[in-house]
């Protein structure tokens, strides 16, 4: 009676195997967490010994392809120079993390820097799942991944930001004005405050990209009439930045208009107006002596 009663225990046993329930992709999940450094920001001064990092961790929008998520972020650690690494995070502990598909948010400070150039540097580790047609179905195999980010920056407390923000100004034209245009050209002024040593300026011309100018003033050459906006830019050798500049004006083209990379400049454009100008008075003159002649 025990026999059978074994032997039909083991008979169950081979009619109803175990079976597990992971569905996931047949080749492993290359992509790698996603690693934001918001701060330090890269290729800058810091005039403090300490300054404070953040950075966000994400997980690749593949992972959560599949039920219920196909990948972890389980440790977050980065690299100061040359020193050892600093564990940020480890999320092997937390379940509820693991699990979620949110951003991950750390910050932190580094501190007790010395005068020069840093190295700041982010690694992730993480594991993404794959039905591995060699092993049995339903059980997930790992494939681990790791991604790192770097930035540089440098301590230096020559570049410590003014107490007062540089200023600049932009005196022609006014605001909401209209712009008669010789020959398309259009003549932008400004000025800077006097306390300022500016170490960049640039323009954008209808929100399009920034150019690098000099001086105080730039000439355009319009070839459409129409509304133009100019928006100015500055920062001082301090690393502070003046409070951006815009005018809205109207451009009315006077004459034919000059392509804008025509290669003339103002100088060209006022000899030509000169000679106009000239030619005029010379006609005046011929017909007023051709009068008294006649008479």
């Amino acid at each position: 009676m025990l026999a059978t009663i074994l032997f039909s225990a083991s008979v169950l046993t081979v009619a109803n195997p175990t079976t597990y329930s992971y569905v996931g992709p047949s080749t492993p999940d290359a992509s790698l967490p996603i690693i934001i450094i918001h701060s330090p920001l890269n290729d800058t001064n810091y005039s403090a010994t300490s300054v404070a990092y953040s950075i966000t961790i994400e997980k690749p929008s593949s992972w959560s392809t599949y039920d219920p998520i196909n990948g972890e972020i389980f440790d977050v650690e980065y690299y100061l120079d040359n020193n050892p690494k600093v564990i940020i995070a480890d999320l092997t502990s937390n379940e509820q993390d693991i699990e979620s598909i949110q951003p991950f948010n750390f910050q932190g400070a580094l501190n007790t820097l010395s005068d020069g150039n840093h190295t700041f540097e982010i690694c992730v580790d993480g594991v993404s799942y794959y039905q591995d047609p060699e092993q049995i179905k339903g059980i997930p195999s790992d494939y681990y991944v790791n991604n790192n980010s770097t930035v540089n920056f440098t301590i230096n407390p020559a570049f410590a930001p003014s107490s007062s923000k540089p200023s600049v100004s932009i005196t022609y034209p006014t605001n909401n004005s209209v712009v008669n245009a010789a020959m398309g050209a259009v003549i932008i002024q400004w000025q800077y405050a006097t306390n300022s040593t500016f170490s960049w300026v640039g323009y954008s011309l209808n929100d399009n990209a920034n150019v690098t100018v000099t001086g105080t003033d730039h000439v355009f050459f319009i070839e459409n009439e129409g509304y133009y906006t100019f928006s100015l830019y500055a920062n001082e050798t301090a690393d502070n930045w003046a409070n951006p500049q815009t005018v809205a004006y109207r451009v009315h083209v006077i004459g034919d208009a000059i392509p804008e990379n025509s290669g003339y400049d103002i100088i060209a454009i006022a000899l030509i107006l000169t000679v106009i100008v000239l030619f005029a008075l010379l006609v005046v003159v011929a017909f007023k002596r051709h009068r008294k002649t006649a008479t």
